[in-house]
């Protein structure tokens, strides 16, 4: 991928008036097909030509610090969220489009959070390249900036940026994981057991099997083959620990692992330990965020109640099928 210009232009204090992209203008259509088709070199280029051109609209902003996160990694994230804090505080007046400015910002900031987690997920369960140069070349010290930056950019947010913050949120806990997983050998396989990375068989935790008898869906207790990632073990380990060191009495030891285990369940996140479950889910949800987020604002309408109660009682005919 080309290198990318320095971020530092979109943090200092912007003068221009606010330009941004007409909702017809193509040249949305076609950001968003390079992006699909990944043709990083083409986005990163059309995109420079709206800045020269004094465009800083902020869906074409969120697709350029995409590239920095796809081209530099973990490395790049205290700069694009020091980056994002700059824009949603100090330059959130000079950027386009000046109708719904917040609205189009948030919904493109919840999509790059997303972009974000899932390439971390990815590449730590697939034990990638880019994981490796990561794990040995990002410090634990540049994580916790990243941490820092990350907290100070959810402290920015304009009261309106509701989505934006939902995902800041979920993609924490990926950020805090990293220094842990940066300390296993990076030649270590993804999963230590089952070898194909499923968890399955008597050691599989119980789930459900739905079938349809009588037009109506049944739920019976059964067992699933998941796929599930290194932190799934792991946890299993410490789960064990704590046991063996309760009955060898050394409950200081045990002390120490129930806490780091309850810490785990307080903060539990289904995607950090089943990912393959969730990578359809996420896919299309981080594909599209703006269509879905913009129904949020109905929550408290009788209409979306409604719905939610029927989506509770009956999912199959919620569903239609």
């Amino acid at each position: 991928m080309k290198k990318l210009r320095d971020l530092a232009f979109l943090r200092e204090p912007m003068t221009a008036e606010a330009k941004g992209l007409d909702s017809v203008d193509p040249a949305l259509a076609e950001l968003s097909t390079m992006a699909d088709k990944e043709q990083f070199d083409d986005l990163a280029t059309r995109v420079e030509s709206l800045f020269d051109a004094g465009v800083n609209d902020v869906r074409a902003i969120t697709y350029y610090l995409w590239l920095e996160w796809r081209r530099s990694g973990v490395s790049a994230l205290t700069e694009i969220f020091t980056t994002l804090t700059a824009l949603v505080s100090v330059n959130l007046e000079s950027l386009g489009p000046v109708d719904k400015r917040d609205t189009h910002f948030a919904k493109r900031l919840a999509w790059l959070s997303l972009k974000i987690g899932d390439g971390i997920q990815y590449h730590e369960s697939k034990r990638t390249a880019d994981w490796r140069a990561w794990a040995s070349g990002v410090s634990p010290e540049q994580i916790d900036a990243a941490i820092k930056a990350l907290g100070g950019l959810d402290a920015a947010l304009p009261p309106t940026f509701l989505p934006a913050r939902q995902a800041l949120t979920a993609l924490a806990p990926r950020l805090h994981g990293l220094a842990e997983a940066f300390a296993r050998p990076v030649d270590d396989p993804p999963v230590s057991e089952p070898g194909d990375g499923h968890a399955s068989g008597e050691g599989a935790a119980p789930a459900v099997a739905a079938a349809t008898e009588g037009g109506r869906m049944v739920v019976r207790s059964g067992r699933a083959e998941v796929g599930v990632s290194p932190a799934y073990f792991e946890l299993v380990q410490k789960l064990a620990a704590f046991q063996k060191l309760v009955d060898k009495k050394e409950m200081v030891k045990a002390a120490v692992v129930a806490d780091d285990i309850m810490r785990s369940v307080d903060n539990f996140d289904p995607r950090t330990y089943f990912p393959d479950m969730f990578a359809d889910f996420s896919e299309k949800f981080s594909d599209n965020i703006e269509a879905l987020s913009s129904f949020w604002g109905q929550r408290d309408s009788t209409a979306w109640k409604a719905m939610v109660q029927f989506y509770r009682v009956d999912l199959r005919r919620f569903v239609g099928g």
